[in-house]
């Protein structure tokens, strides 16, 4: 199957992006535009893989306005295409440590924050599909829980 065809699910929900042209980012960050660029790519694609995972896991029928891309491309040619995003992140994540702009960026700890993430994140996905499918109504304290899990925090 040629690339482009894998990609089809994905490139139906990608927003158009482009290089930042706001310095405030590279200022408050502290990094040059090239990292900041793959920084701000690595993010956008692990927003849009999991939004393609959570339309199936949630059996959501729309997204931004069209029929969820499961609906249209099939289960499987979603999960697959969401999970090489995952990874092609994590290949970005390790570029970012390499990178010789990236002087505050090791790379073992590029690596490790963006594992970090993706475990809090999983979790917390975890944690919303449990508690749906057994009627768990949550306390306060349980849903600040899951909800910095689900946005990657602690």
């Amino acid at each position: 199957m040629p690339r482009r065809a894998l990609h089809i699910p994905y490139s139906s929900l990608w927003k158009s992006y482009t290089r930042p042209d706001n310095r405030s980012d590279e200022q408050v960050l502290k990094v040059e535009e090239q990292v900041l660029w793959k920084i701000k790519k690595l993010v956008a694609m692990l927003h849009e893989a999991s939004l393609l995972v959570d339309d199936i896991q949630d059996n959501s029928k729309m997204r931004r306005g069209q029929p969820a891309a499961y609906l249209i491309y099939g289960i499987s040619e979603v999960i697959n295409i969401a999970n090489l995003k995952y990874f092609e992140a994590g290949k970005i994540a390790l570029e970012l440590g390499t990178m010789t702009t990236a002087k505050n960026v090791d790379k073992s700890e590029a690596s490790r924050i963006f594992h970090d993430w993706m475990i809090k994140l999983h979790q917390g996905q975890g944690l919303d599909i449990y508690w749906r499918d057994h009627y768990i109504c949550l306390r306060r304290k349980s849903m600040w829980t899951w909800f910095s899990r689900k946005q990657g925090d602690s």
